[in-house]
Protein backbone atom coordinates (compact mmCIF):
# COMPACT_ATOMS: atom_id res chain seq x y z
CA UNK A 1 0.00 0.00 0.00
CA UNK A 2 1.37 4.07 -0.89
CA UNK A 3 1.53 5.83 2.12
CA UNK A 4 -1.48 7.72 2.85
CA UNK A 5 -1.54 11.18 3.44
CA UNK A 6 -3.60 13.22 5.76
CA UNK A 7 -7.41 14.13 4.51
CA UNK A 8 -8.48 17.56 3.41
CA UNK A 9 -11.67 19.23 4.51
CA UNK A 10 -14.31 17.34 2.41
CA UNK A 11 -12.64 13.98 4.40
CA UNK A 12 -13.06 15.82 7.34
CA UNK A 13 -16.48 16.82 6.82
CA UNK A 14 -17.86 13.94 5.53
CA UNK A 15 -16.12 11.91 8.65
CA UNK A 16 -17.97 15.13 11.13
CA UNK A 17 -21.31 14.55 8.89
CA UNK A 18 -21.39 10.52 10.13
CA UNK A 19 -20.53 11.59 13.72
CA UNK A 20 -23.35 14.29 13.71
CA UNK A 21 -25.72 11.96 12.34
CA UNK A 22 -25.13 9.57 14.49
CA UNK A 23 -25.90 11.60 17.56
CA UNK A 24 -28.89 12.49 15.84
CA UNK A 25 -30.16 8.91 15.42
CA UNK A 26 -29.18 8.29 19.20
CA UNK A 27 -31.58 11.20 19.88
CA UNK A 28 -34.33 9.36 18.44
CA UNK A 29 -33.71 6.19 20.18
CA UNK A 30 -34.39 7.99 23.37
CA UNK A 31 -37.46 9.36 21.92
CA UNK A 32 -38.66 6.08 21.03
CA UNK A 33 -38.31 4.80 24.93
CA UNK A 34 -40.39 7.52 25.55
CA UNK A 35 -43.19 5.97 23.20
CA UNK A 36 -42.78 3.04 24.57
CA UNK A 37 -43.06 3.29 27.95
CA UNK A 38 -44.94 6.73 28.84
CA UNK A 39 -42.12 8.39 30.38
CA UNK A 40 -41.40 11.52 30.49
CA UNK A 41 -38.34 13.73 28.47
CA UNK A 42 -36.82 14.16 31.99
CA UNK A 43 -37.30 10.56 33.14
CA UNK A 44 -35.97 9.49 29.56
CA UNK A 45 -32.85 11.44 30.34
CA UNK A 46 -32.41 9.87 33.88
CA UNK A 47 -32.63 6.47 32.14
CA UNK A 48 -30.61 7.02 29.53
CA UNK A 49 -27.81 9.28 30.68
CA UNK A 50 -24.75 7.46 30.56
CA UNK A 51 -26.37 4.41 29.29
CA UNK A 52 -23.81 2.34 26.72
CA UNK A 53 -25.85 2.38 23.24
CA UNK A 54 -25.96 -1.67 23.69
CA UNK A 55 -27.96 -1.57 26.88
CA UNK A 56 -29.99 0.87 24.89
CA UNK A 57 -30.75 -1.32 22.39
CA UNK A 58 -31.57 -4.40 24.30
CA UNK A 59 -33.74 -2.35 26.51
CA UNK A 60 -35.61 -1.56 23.37
CA UNK A 61 -35.98 -4.68 22.13
CA UNK A 62 -37.54 -6.17 25.28
CA UNK A 63 -40.08 -3.27 25.45
CA UNK A 64 -41.03 -3.52 21.83
CA UNK A 65 -42.20 -6.73 21.80
CA UNK A 66 -44.45 -6.29 24.65
CA UNK A 67 -45.80 -2.66 23.80
CA UNK A 68 -49.03 -2.07 21.86
CA UNK A 69 -48.06 -1.30 18.43
CA UNK A 70 -48.44 -2.91 15.17
CA UNK A 71 -46.29 -5.81 14.62
CA UNK A 72 -45.09 -3.79 11.53
CA UNK A 73 -43.61 -1.54 13.45
CA UNK A 74 -42.25 -3.92 15.78
CA UNK A 75 -40.40 -5.61 13.04
CA UNK A 76 -39.04 -2.11 11.71
CA UNK A 77 -37.61 -1.52 15.46
CA UNK A 78 -35.72 -4.46 15.41
CA UNK A 79 -34.95 -3.94 11.73
CA UNK A 80 -32.90 -0.57 12.78
CA UNK A 81 -31.63 -1.63 16.06
CA UNK A 82 -29.83 -4.14 13.99
CA UNK A 83 -28.10 -1.91 11.48
CA UNK A 84 -28.14 0.67 14.23
CA UNK A 85 -25.54 -1.37 16.39
CA UNK A 86 -23.32 -2.69 13.04
CA UNK A 87 -22.53 1.31 12.59
CA UNK A 88 -22.08 1.67 15.71
CA UNK A 89 -19.19 -0.37 15.96
CA UNK A 90 -17.97 1.87 13.76
CA UNK A 91 -18.16 4.56 15.36
CA UNK A 92 -16.58 3.16 18.33
CA UNK A 93 -13.77 2.38 16.52
CA UNK A 94 -13.37 5.91 14.97
CA UNK A 95 -14.09 7.62 18.27
CA UNK A 96 -12.50 5.77 20.87
CA UNK A 97 -9.33 4.22 19.18
CA UNK A 98 -6.31 5.78 18.06
CA UNK A 99 -6.81 6.66 13.98
CA UNK A 100 -6.72 9.43 11.28
CA UNK A 101 -8.31 11.20 8.22
CA UNK A 102 -6.68 10.96 5.53
CA UNK A 103 -7.49 11.77 1.45
CA UNK A 104 -10.31 9.54 0.81
CA UNK A 105 -10.74 7.33 4.26
CA UNK A 106 -10.75 7.08 7.71
CA UNK A 107 -8.16 4.99 9.57
CA UNK A 108 -8.68 3.58 13.03
CA UNK A 109 -6.06 1.09 14.93
CA UNK A 110 -7.45 -2.16 15.96
CA UNK A 111 -5.70 -1.33 19.52
CA UNK A 112 -4.78 1.25 21.74
CA UNK A 113 -1.52 2.73 22.34
CA UNK A 114 -0.88 0.68 25.50
CA UNK A 115 -0.95 -2.69 23.50
CA UNK A 116 0.36 -1.89 20.00
CA UNK A 117 3.12 -4.12 19.04
CA UNK A 118 6.77 -3.88 19.02
CA UNK A 119 7.16 -4.93 15.27
CA UNK A 120 5.72 -2.56 12.96
CA UNK A 121 3.10 -4.23 11.39
CA UNK A 122 -0.15 -2.94 12.73
CA UNK A 123 -3.78 -3.93 11.88
CA UNK A 124 -6.28 -1.30 11.29
CA UNK A 125 -9.41 -0.39 9.88
CA UNK A 126 -9.79 1.17 6.57
CA UNK A 127 -13.05 3.12 5.77
CA UNK A 128 -13.41 4.79 2.62
CA UNK A 129 -15.10 7.63 2.59
CA UNK A 130 -17.96 6.25 0.29
CA UNK A 131 -18.16 3.62 3.44
CA UNK A 132 -18.88 5.93 5.56
CA UNK A 133 -21.86 7.68 3.01
CA UNK A 134 -23.99 4.71 2.94
CA UNK A 135 -23.55 4.60 6.76
CA UNK A 136 -24.73 8.18 6.91
CA UNK A 137 -27.56 7.26 4.51
CA UNK A 138 -28.49 4.65 6.57
CA UNK A 139 -28.14 6.40 9.84
CA UNK A 140 -30.64 9.23 8.21
CA UNK A 141 -33.14 6.34 7.21
CA UNK A 142 -33.17 5.14 10.48
CA UNK A 143 -33.63 8.78 11.90
CA UNK A 144 -36.83 9.25 9.68
CA UNK A 145 -38.58 6.07 10.46
CA UNK A 146 -37.62 6.07 14.28
CA UNK A 147 -39.54 9.92 14.05
CA UNK A 148 -42.65 8.50 12.44
CA UNK A 149 -42.69 5.75 14.92
CA UNK A 150 -42.20 7.84 18.08
CA UNK A 151 -43.73 10.89 17.06
CA UNK A 152 -46.32 9.91 13.99
CA UNK A 153 -46.65 10.90 10.98
CA UNK A 154 -49.38 13.92 10.84
CA UNK A 155 -47.16 15.61 13.71
CA UNK A 156 -43.73 14.56 12.02
CA UNK A 157 -45.64 16.85 8.88
CA UNK A 158 -46.72 19.39 11.27
CA UNK A 159 -43.18 19.91 11.96
CA UNK A 160 -41.82 20.18 8.60
CA UNK A 161 -44.52 23.14 8.14
CA UNK A 162 -43.40 24.90 11.30
CA UNK A 163 -40.13 24.26 10.23
CA UNK A 164 -40.23 25.38 6.41
CA UNK A 165 -39.14 22.43 5.27
CA UNK A 166 -40.83 20.92 1.89
CA UNK A 167 -42.97 18.60 2.16
CA UNK A 168 -41.41 14.90 1.60
CA UNK A 169 -43.85 13.90 -0.67
CA UNK A 170 -43.20 10.42 -1.87
CA UNK A 171 -40.17 10.07 0.67
CA UNK A 172 -42.77 9.07 3.23
CA UNK A 173 -42.85 5.64 1.80
CA UNK A 174 -39.40 4.99 1.36
CA UNK A 175 -38.39 3.12 4.05
CA UNK A 176 -40.89 0.08 2.65
CA UNK A 177 -38.28 -0.19 -0.45
CA UNK A 178 -34.75 1.04 1.77
CA UNK A 179 -32.43 -1.56 1.53
CA UNK A 180 -29.48 -0.78 4.43
CA UNK A 181 -26.22 -0.15 2.31
CA UNK A 182 -23.39 -0.09 4.95
CA UNK A 183 -21.01 -2.61 5.77
CA UNK A 184 -18.30 -3.28 8.27
CA UNK A 185 -15.49 -3.58 6.44
CA UNK A 186 -12.95 -6.64 6.98
CA UNK A 187 -9.41 -5.19 8.51
CA UNK A 188 -6.71 -4.47 6.73
CA UNK A 189 -2.75 -5.29 7.95
CA UNK A 190 -0.98 -1.45 7.62
CA UNK A 191 2.52 -0.97 8.76
CA UNK A 192 3.98 2.09 9.82
CA UNK A 193 5.33 3.59 6.85
CA UNK A 194 1.82 3.54 5.79
CA UNK A 195 0.69 5.80 7.97
CA UNK A 196 0.49 9.42 6.94
CA UNK A 197 3.33 11.56 8.26
CA UNK A 198 2.22 14.61 11.00
CA UNK A 199 1.58 17.57 10.01
CA UNK A 200 4.28 20.05 9.93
Amino acid sequence: MSKTVLGGTEDYAVFGEFINTFANTESWLQSLLRKLTGMSDAAARIMCGGMRNSDLVSRLRGLSKIADIEDSQKNRIERILDQFLVIGQTRDKLVHRHGFVVQGATISMDANSRTMPESGELTYFLFPMHVLRDAISDLSQMSYELQLIAIGRDRLKAIHVVAGFSDLGSEWNQFESYTWRYKSPAPAILDRTDLPDPPQ
